[in-house]
């Protein structure tokens, strides 16, 4: 039985205006077979149904743009609020996509956690002078020996202030008296959009300075800001991990004012709504054993297997 021709009803301008693309996606998507058309005496018309599923949502890059927010702010706030979409389209790969609803359902709420993220970054622009964490051998926060005693770094720039075991506060001109620190681990880039902010107040310093200096070690430079005002020392840490210590844990967890700090119970205090992403090696083979396992219905425990054998290889 020949197909209903009715279904075709919809001409490229009016798919050009209801899924907001061009007209060169509309017949890039016509030749690659992802949308039915076909050619009729008022013209080229395409099956209603593909538009009414394209159209129904949109991406993430294109909402930003028309709704004028960063696309990175946009996307963390789609995963926060689990709104991407899921589909199987080849050509959507690599690319993130919500729902129409949903962004006219939630736009004030975007618009309105914009404005709260610019106020967020507009305090930090008052947080003080930017810290160096690393400098002449020797790392912010770090416990060194100073002519006989024990002192913890404030600065790693000349002149060098640092703090003794009672809490007092002294300069020193040339860095070579200070020995060598170990260099921050420096860990690759560990969170996915966003970070957490800390203020640690000169009062309290000398029992919070363990904590201080646990972050700038394992985090380094590519993971942590140390800013300094007249009176505390604030801290912005993207989301990660760094190993469990109850000296360090209970400081963080009292002196957090943005986001979250919270314990695993694998011996990692995590900072942040951290995000691990695994990438999991696939030979040919076992990519046409999946399709077959998508077809049985049996990919949850394929994939398991996977995930377990990659984890217990590293």
């Amino acid at each position: 039985m020949s197909e209903d021709t009715t279904v075709f009803s919809v001409s490229v301008p009016e798919m050009m205006g209801q899924c907001d693309i061009s007209r060169r996606t509309v017949y890039d998507w016509i030749n690659k077979g992802i949308v039915r058309s076909l050619k009729t005496p008022s013209g080229l018309m395409i099956h209603r149904e593909d538009v009414e599923y394209l159209s129904s949502f949109l991406s993430v890059r294109s909402v930003a743009k028309k709704i004028d927010v960063p696309y990175v702010f946009l996307l963390n706030l789609v995963r926060e609020n689990n709104a991407l979409v899921e589909t199987n389209l080849s050509f959507m790969q690599g690319k993130y996509y919500v729902s129409r609803v949903w962004v006219n359902e939630h736009r004030e709420l975007i618009l309105e956690s914009y404005e709260k993220s610019k106020g967020s970054s507009n305090r930090r622009k008052n947080f003080g002078r930017r810290m160096q964490l690393y400098q002449n051998k020797l790392r912010l926060f770090d416990e060194l020996s100073y002519e006989g005693n024990t002192v913890r770094l404030l600065s790693v720039e000349p002149p060098l202030k640092y703090m003794g075991s009672k809490g007092d506060i002294g300069c020193i001109g040339d860095p070579h008296y200070m020995g060598h620190s170990k260099e921050c681990a420096n860990t690759p880039y560990m969170g996915y959009g966003g970070s957490v902010v800390f203020r640690f107040s000169y009062g309290d310093l000398r029992d919070q300075i363990q904590a201080l200096d646990s972050l700038v070690y394992w985090l380094g430079e590519k993971n942590v800001q140390v800013y300094e005002d007249q009176t505390c020392f604030n801290v912005i840490c993207r989301y990660s991990l760094i190993p469990f210590h109850e000296g360090i844990y209970k400081p963080l967890i009292d002196n957090v004012i943005e986001g979250d700090v919270w314990e695993d119970n694998k011996g990692n205090i995590v900072i942040g709504d951290y995000e691990m992403r695994l990438k999991l090696p696939i030979k040919y083979r076992q990519l046409l054993d999946l399709e077959q396992k998508l077809e049985d219905k049996n990919i949850n425990k394929w994939f398991a297997d996977c995930v377990e054998n990659f984890i217990n290889g590293q």
